[in-house]
C-alpha cells in the first residue's frame, strides 16, 4: 500500500493507492486536514493523516510519500519553504517516521519518501496523466510563481542535492524586474500569474469588473483573463506578450534537457486556449535548430487536484 501526502500552506491532502504502472489509477481512500501553525503541529497533522488512511484501508504495511513546498534534500530534510514560515532544517522523513511508529506500531512503515511538491506533480503526470508512457517529462507549473519537476529515463530527477526543478528562478532578463529571491529578471516575474498581472500593469490595462474599477497596479491574472474573454484587445495583446515569455523559458529548458513531453500545470493551465497556441508557435520558432530536430510534445496537465499526493505515493515506490 502506498500513501501520498501533499502539504500546502492551507491544507494537507492524503491519498492511498496500490501503484501498478500497467493499470489505471484507483485511489482507494483520501483524507484532508487544515494545515496548522507551527512545525510540531504540522508534523503531527501529517502523521495523523497518514495514519488515518492506513487504518481506513486496513493496511498492514505501507510506504509513505510526502510532497512539500520548498528545498528538500534527498534524505528528506526541508531546508526552507516559502509557504511554511519557520520550517527550516526540518528532517521530515525522520520526524514523521517516529510519529507513525507511535500512532500505529502494528503497521510496518517500509519507507518515508519526501520530495518537492512540484516534483511529485511531475511524477503523477508521468504515471497517470499527460506524460503516461513517456520516458522523459518536464513539468512546469504556472501559478503565482513558476515551479517544476523532471522525470528522466523513467525516474525522477532531483539533482545532486535534491533541489532540481526551480525553473522559476532561471534569469531571462538580467536587467529585469526584481524578484523576491533577490535576483532580477527571473522567469516567474514574467511567465507566472503574478507575471501576467505585471505585464498588464505595464501595458496600462484598466478594467471595470466585479471588484469595481481596477487600476493597473490592482490587477490580478484572473482579471486579465476575464478581460481577454470579454473582448479587450489590450488584454489579448498582453496575453500574447505573456506567451512569448513562457515560450522563451520553455525553449531554454528544452535546449538543456531535450524532453519527450513538456506538461504545463498550475492555475493558468485551465486557460490554455488563450495562450498555449501562441506558446507552441513561438516555441517552434525559437528552439535551437528547430527544423532539424524532433520537438517535444507541449501539452497541459491531466491530473486533478490530487496530483501532488498521487505523485508522492508513486515516488515512494521508485
Amino acid at each position: 500500500m502506498q500513501i501520498g501526502l501533499d502539504l500546502g500552506g492551507t491544507k494537507c491532502l492524503g491519498v492511498a493507492l496500490e501503484f501498478d504502472p500497467g493499470r489505471p489509477l484507483e485511489v482507494l481512500a483520501e483524507h484532508r486536514a487544515t494545515t496548522p501553525v507551527g512545525t510540531e503541529a504540522i508534523l503531527d497533522m501529517m502523521a495523523a493523516v497518514a495514519s488515518h488512511l492506513a487504518v481506513t484501508t486496513g493496511a498492514t504495511q505501507i510506504t509513505l510519500g510526502v510532497g512539500v513546498p520548498g528545498l528538500i534534500t534527498l534524505d528528506g530534510v526541508m531546508r526552507a519553504s516559502p509557504n511554511l514560515p519557520g520550517m527550516y532544517e526540518v528532517n521530515i522523513a525522520e520526524e514523521i517516521s517516529a510519529r507513525l511508529h507511535e500512532l500505529m506500531p502494528e503497521i510496518l512503515v517500509d519507507r518515508v519518501y519526501v520530495n518537492n511538491d512540484a516534483n511529485c506533480a511531475a511524477l503523477a503526470e508521468w504515471a497517470y496523466g499527460a506524460g503516461r508512457g513517456s520516458q522523459d517529462l518536464l513539468l512546469v507549473t504556472l501559478g503565482t510563481g513558476i515551479g517544476g519537476g523532471l522525470v528522466l529515463s523513467g525516474a525522477p530527477y532531483r539533482g545532486r542535492h535534491g533541489f532540481a526543478g526551480e525553473f522559476g528562478h532561471m534569469v531571462i532578463d538580467p536587467e529585469g524586474v526584481p524578484c523576491p529571491c533577490g535576483q532580477r529578471g527571473c522567469w516567474e516575474r514574467y511567465g507566472s500569474g503574478s507575471g501576467l498581472a505585471y505585464l498588464a500593469q505595464q501595458a496600462g490595462l484598466v478594467l471595470d469588473g466585479p471588484r469595481g474599477a481596477l487600476a493597473p497596479k490592482e490587477l490580478r491574472a484572473e482579471d486579465v483573463v476575464a478581460a481577454a474573454r470579454a473582448g479587450s484587445q489590450l488584454a489579448v495583446d498582453v496575453l500574447k506578450d505573456f506567451s512569448r515569455w513562457i515560450a522563451l523559458g520553455l525553449v531554454n529548458l528544452a535546449n538543456i534537457v531535450d524532453p519527450e513531453v513538456i506538461v504545463i500545470a498550475g492555475g493558468l493551465a485551465v486557460e490554455e486556449d488563450l495562450f498555449m497556441p501562441e506558446v507552441r508557435r513561438l516555441f517552434a520558432e525559437l528552439l535551437y535548430e528547430g527544423t532539424h530536430r524532433d520537438h517535444p510534445v507541449i501539452t497541459v496537465a491531466q491530473s486533478d487536484h490530487r496530483a501532488g499526493a498521487i505523485g508522492a505515493a508513486v515516488g515512494a515506490t521508485l
